[in-house]
């Protein structure tokens, strides 16, 4: 297991968005076998994870708020629309990647649920 220790501003707000859990609502809410991959779903989670994230920045009760999304975003295409994001609502933007041999990443993807 890997952990990833993030260490904000005393005092500042956190939260965290988790595209996997979204989605296994979205999928939920609409009824769909829970290992299947359905493309609106996927999008409709994606949409609703930036709503979640709109409302948050709005509702903010410190100073200072950290944001956390947690995905792959493996295309840079799916990381450029959270770059505008923060540029538009003045806020900074930090990308973390992680590296992991090959082989630990395959045994823990067998290790994931289906629908994660």
């Amino acid at each position: 297991r890997q952990d990833l220790a993030l260490m904000g501003e005393p005092a500042a707000e956190w939260h965290h968005l988790c595209y996997d859990e979204v989605e296994a609502e979205c999928r939920a809410a609409a009824g769909a076998a829970s290992d299947a991959f359905d493309a609106s779903t996927w999008r409709r989670a994606r949409a609703q994870v930036a709503d979640l994230a709109r409302e948050r920045l709005a509702k903010r009760s410190a100073p200072r708020m950290v944001l956390v999304l947690d995905d792959n975003m493996y295309y840079r295409s799916m990381r450029k629309g959270w770059y505008h994001f923060a540029s538009e609502n003045r806020c900074a933007f930090r990308q973390v990647f992680l590296q992991a041999p090959l082989e630990a990443c395959l045994e823990r993807n067998g290790q994931r649920p289906p629908a994660a």
